[in-house]
């Protein structure tokens, strides 16, 4: 057993050199192998967050910082998981604009053959209403 948990430790410190070299998504392949492993890795899953983050993928970095500070015993890495939390929030706020619905107002002047064509069926509308024989469907 202590050569296999030594072995995921190297595997989080693979991972956390990745990182820590920019190549994110080889990161994540490592660490999200040692969290099938161990799920309660907090080591591993935080470096997990920020390598998704940093490889763009922002919804999927603040679900693993959530489950962080919603499960971490680690209170300096809960920590860290909260200040990344908080910063993806900001920034998200930030770029999202103020959502507003503006609608054109229809314009009231209409060409004289859709006029003409709309007082044809006001005129057949009042004829047919006027008509005892007249049913509306």
């Amino acid at each position: 057993m202590a050569t296999h948990r030594r072995s995921l430790f190297e595997m989080v410190d693979d991972g956390v050199t990745a990182y820590r070299d920019g190549n994110f998504m080889q990161a994540v392949q490592i660490l999200q192998q040692v969290l099938d492993e161990e799920p309660r890795n907090w080591r591993a899953k935080l470096y997990l967050a920020m390598s998704h983050y940093h490889a763009g993928e922002t919804f999927t970095a603040y679900g693993h910082f959530r489950f962080l500070l919603d499960n971490c015993t680690d209170h300096e890495i809960r920590n860290k998981a909260e200040s990344a939390a908080i910063a993806i929030n900001s920034a998200l706020k930030n770029k999202m604009p103020q959502m507003t619905c503006t609608m054109k107002k229809p314009s009231l002047a209409r060409p004289k053959e859709q006029q003409a064509r709309d007082d044809e069926d006001v005129e057949l509308e009042h004829v047919n209403q006027t008509n005892p024989y007249y049913k509306s469907f």
